[in-house]
């Protein structure tokens, strides 16, 4: 199943090169060297050593604006490669893109002037998950991808595995990516390299949901998020990047339940080292979870975040939180917002459902039809990602008086939703076919919106209750 670009990636950039800088992270404790000749050779090398060591201090507690200064006071004084790979993750956590990517590319030319090819090809890595995650820039990506690839075959091999998990990262082929991020995998069990392993172990699971196995993908994302949660791989961003996409899946498959279950096991995390979904698409997705949830509020800061993180950089992220917040607009009976929020994206895929709402709202049926007919035309109606589409669909047609189609899309949508098991697009379907059903059979209807009404309530979705409540009692009133 294609969801999006980002949801097929292997990992967002290593929390730090391999070896020496991520031991710096995973044992703070430890004495930190700076080996720069010219700090070195000067009065000011223990001042460096010291707040080199602080700042990787910092970053195992969380705290990002310590360790940025820290840093920050390193390379006042000298051009430090591990101080700058250290700013450009605690600027990573800090929300500053420019400084993010800025930092890392100090960082890769440091190392590669100072020999150091390991650290080199970490950076290089990195900043392939930089530039397709937070810009959305493929061209770049591959060629950060070619050259950390070009460092490891000649002077870096123990980051084959790395190597593997960024070019199924990179790949649009979700096959192609299985393959790859499973040698992944093997590599990171045989070096005893947990990080490495489950970061590839959750790659295998948005592999294979892409490829539509919907149920073996989301087991492999359920143990791989367990285990790193537990503190199996030691390192913050592992788990924040493991988190950031396990947002996106679940987004793009419908399944707010497992997302919401998963928002609420990383609470300590989050208490610990701040919001995990860095990156502009997840903290979209994200938004969605939460207003779902019907904290409207929170939802409504973080979809205007991923807006402002996105614009005139990613295209797609944009639209769909723009799309996402439009819909929040309406659900608040704000239609002009909503228009505002949607003007130059009408278009796109991302905000097609939002475009087709607002068209109901303002009583244009025929209208908001032509919009989802042609969404779904360019997609498929057995995949997870259709099943918004087509039960909006279906409203439409409701509301152009036609409901036999509509209650044949419900029982497509109650069908994909046992198939692919996910109870939320069962309840949706079940939602469609009471609504098909009121003005004609209305105990049949009752019986459908009380069944998703159960399962929305079981799932812990308010909003969707309340909209079923609702429906319940205009049912109870016609009759």
């Amino acid at each position: 199943m294609k969801t999006t670009n980002e949801a097929a990636s292997f990992g967002h950039p290593p929390a730090s090169p391999v070896g020496k800088l991520q031991d710096l992270i995973a044992r703070p404790g430890e004495h930190v060297v700076c080996d720069d000749a010219a700090v070195n050779e000067g009065p000011d090398a223990h001042n460096a050593d010291s707040r080199l060591g602080a700042g990787y201090q910092s970053m195992a507690a969380g705290d990002w604006a310590g360790a940025r200064d820290a840093f920050s006071a390193v390379l006042d004084l000298a051009e430090v490669p591990e101080a700058y790979f250290g700013l450009s993750n605690a600027l990573f956590w800090l929300g500053d893109l420019a400084g993010t990517i800025a930092s890392c590319e100090k960082a890769y030319v440091a190392f590669r002037r100072k020999g150091d090819s390991m650290s080199a090809a970490g950076a290089a890595l990195a900043l392939v998950g930089y530039n397709k995650g937070y810009l959305g820039n493929t061209a770049a990506a591959r060629g950060w991808l070619s050259r950390a690839g070009r460092i490891i075959d000649t002077d870096a091999p123990e980051l084959r595995g790395e190597l593997l998990g960024a070019t199924a990262y990179v790949t649009d082929d979700a096959v192609r990516s299985e393959q790859l991020a499973r040698q992944a995998a093997d590599i990171g069990r045989a070096n005893g390299n947990p990080g490495l392993e489950l970061m590839a172990l959750h790659a295998v699971g948005q592999a294979l949901v892409q490829q539509g196995r919907i149920e073996d993908g989301m087991s492999l994302l359920d143990e791989a998020m367990a285990a790193v949660i537990g503190g199996e791989a030691g390192d913050p961003l592992t788990v924040a990047q493991m988190s950031c996409m396990t947002m996106v899946v679940c987004g793009s498959c419908l399944d707010i339940e497992r997302a919401t279950q998963w928002v609420r096991s990383l609470q300590a995390f989050i208490d610990q080292y701040g919001c995990p979904f860095l990156y502009a698409e997840c903290r979209a997705y994200y938004g969605r979870v939460v207003f779902e949830n019907g904290d409207w509020d929170a939802a409504e800061t973080l979809l205007t975040e991923a807006i402002a993180l996105s614009e005139g950089v990613f295209a797609a992220p944009h639209a769909f939180a723009a799309g996402t917040l439009a819909e929040l607009r309406l659900a608040q009976g704000r239609l002009e917002d909503a228009a505002s929020l949607l003007r130059g994206a009408e278009g796109r895929e991302e905000t097609a459902t939002a475009v087709a709402s607002l068209h109901l709202r303002r009583g244009e049926p025929a209208a908001a039809a032509a919009v989802l007919r042609r969404r779904l035309a360019a997609t498929s109606e057995d995949r997870l990602g259709a099943a918004a589409v087509i039960e909006l669909l279906g409203e439409a047609e409701i509301a152009m008086l036609d409901s036999s189609p509509a209650i044949e899309r419900g029982r497509a949508l109650v069908a994909l939703g046992v198939v692919n098991d996910c109870h939320l697009i069962v309840a949706h379907g079940q939602r469609l076919l009471g609504h098909a059903l009121a003005a004609t059979d209305p105990e049949a209807a009752c019986a459908h919106l009380e069944t998703a009404l159960t399962a929305f309530a079981r799932a812990g979705i308010p909003y969707r209750s309340a909209q079923t409540r609702l429906d319940l009692a205009r049912v109870h009133a016609r009759s």
